[in-house]
Formats: C-alpha cells, structure tokens, sequence
C-alpha cells in the first residue's frame, strides 16, 4: 500500500484495531486509554496501520508508553 502517512487522534472507529494490536494492555485497560484521548493512529489510505499510546508521567511530563505497526505494514517506512 502506498501513499502518505497520517496521523490522527484515535476515535471510536480504531477500537477493533486498538484492542487487536496493543497487546500489552486487556480490552478495559485499552478503552480506558482510548477514552482518555491516549493513542494516536497512523493511517495508510484510511486504514489503521500502527498506533501510539501516550501518558504523563508526574503528571506533567509527555511520556510515549508504547508504540506498534500493524504485522502487515512493518519494514513499509510507516514511522519516517
């Protein structure tokens, strides 16, 4: 799949994805976060390629938790 990255603020429509990817967090804990306003999405023609969940840590300071691509889109330049 070729084309532009784009990065957008996770919403509903990126819960399936989310909660199939972020493996590292059960279904509560990964829409706990996606409620939250935690994940940014990386899309490829409209489809969810890789995520990233963000925290504060101290409350204050920006902390990036976790990052993930899609198997299907690893090694395609999806993080440049």
């Amino acid at each position: 799949m070729s084309g532009i990255t784009v990065v957008v603020t996770a919403s509903d429509r990126h819960r399936h994805f989310l909660v199939t990817h972020d493996v590292h967090l059960d279904r509560a804990q990964v829409l706990s976060h996606l409620s939250a306003g935690a994940y940014l999405i990386a899309e490829k023609g409209g489809v969810p390629c890789g995520f990233l969940r963000h925290s504060r840590f101290w409350g204050t300071i920006p902390f990036i938790d976790m990052i993930g691509v899609a198997p299907f889109f690893r090694r395609r330049g999806i993080g440049r």
